[in-house]
Order: C-alpha cells, then structure tokens, then sequence
C-alpha cells in the first residue's frame, strides 16, 4: 500500500523538495522583478524631474527678455518636500548685489545676521510669475536636488536655497543643478550665453552607510569636473 502511494505521488505529484525550490526560485524572480522596476521608476522620476527643471530654465531666460527685468530660478534645499519657483525683479536696472554671493561660512556672527536681514530685504523686491503663483513645484520624493552652483557663487550650494539668475540681454548664470535617486546622479548643466542645455545621467555606487552623504559626494565630483 505504502509502494502503491509513493509511486502515485512520484508520477502525479512533487516531492516537498522540489516544491520548497520552486518556492525558492519563485520568490528569487519576485524580488529581482521588484528591483527592476523599482530601479527603472527611480530612472523615470529622476528624468522627469530634469525636463521640468530644464523647462524652468528655459522658461526663466524668456521671460527675463520678455520682462525687460531680471527673473530667478529660485530652488529651496531644505524645505520638505524640496521645490522651486520663477520669479521676476522690479525692473530692468535692478542690480544683484555682492552680498548675495557671500560665503556664509566666512562671515562673523554679527556680519550673518546683518546679511540675513539684507538678503531677506533683497528677497521681498521678487514677485513670483503668474504660472508659478499659486504654488511651488515640488520635487518627487525618490528624487533629491542635492546641489546648486554657480560659476559667481563659486561654491556647491547644498543646503538652505540657491537662484539662478538670468537677464533681459538673454544672459543667464553659468550655473549647475545636481539630483540624485538611491542609484543614480543626474546633472543639469547651464551655460551663460549658449542656447543649449546638457543634461547627463549616470549610476553611482553608494559604498558609504549614509545614502545622503554618498549623493553629496558624488555631486561634489560632478561639480569639481564642472569646473573644469
């Protein structure tokens, strides 16, 4: 009775074994499918955000003509979620002050508080454009402006807010943008009087345990190869 059984199970069935290692083999797929798309969403997200951001850019150079003033892409680090917005100055003789481009790290206790208050000033002469006055456009949350520089900043601006500024001769700041998923680091790279804008994408190894001091770094590689 026993052989009986065993041969019935052998031809029609699956001993445990195997079922265990179809099990096994079907959770292995199930995890690098998830992966695959996890990965490819993070890709996506991360493009979509450039293009907006591109847009923006090309966006700001227009209306700056079209204003006869100057108008800022005025990009916000910290905030959560991170954004940004478009907004225009008073009028076409409106100058950028120097204090806007101080090294904050440099500067005395007393020589920051004045500059707040200076730049808070210089902040209320901005309105925002039409299309970006109701709210901010809003980074997706697998994607992370991680840095802004410009060539008159002269530095990796990676925390607190950046602008770039463009003007009503068509000229706009040498300027770099930097987000970053879990996996890859994109770069949005702004030159001052060419027509184009370059963006490129690569992966990165995050070989750090923070992922946030990871992005950082490789957005300081990107900015040093800038430079160049």
């Amino acid at each position: 009775m026993n052989n009986g059984h065993q041969k019935f199970w052998n031809e029609k069935g699956f001993t445990l074994i195997e079922i265990l290692i179809a099990l096994f083999l079907g959770s292995l797929l199930l995890v690098v499918v998830i992966s695959g798309i996890k990965g490819f969403s993070a890709h996506d997200k991360m493009k979509e955000e450039m293009d907006q951001l591109e847009r923006a850019v090309r966006f700001v150079k227009d209306e700056a003509v079209l204003r006869n003033t100057v108008v800022r892409l005025r990009l916000f680090l910290n905030k959560e979620p991170q954004q940004y917005t478009v907004e225009f100055g008073p009028d076409g003789n409106f100058v950028i002050p120097k204090f806007i481009l101080q090294d904050e790290d440099k500067l005395s206790l007393s020589d920051k508080e004045k500059m707040e208050k200076d730049v808070k000033r210089f902040n209320s002469k901005f309105s925002k454009v039409d299309e970006y006055a109701e709210e901010a456009r809003e980074f997706h949350d697998r994607v992370k402006l991680v840095g802004v520089a410009t060539l008159s900043a002269k530095k990796l601006i990676t925390e607190g807010e950046a602008a770039i500024y463009a003007f009503p001769n068509g000229e706009i700041d040498d300027a770099l943008i930097v987000l970053a998923t879990d996996q890859e680091v994109g770069a949005i790279k702004i030159p001052s009087l060419q027509p184009g804008i370059d963006q490129e994408m690569e992966l990165f190894e995050n070989n750090d345990a923070d992922l946030i001091d990871a992005q950082q770094k490789k957005a300081r590689e990107v900015y040093e190869q800038w430079l160049k």
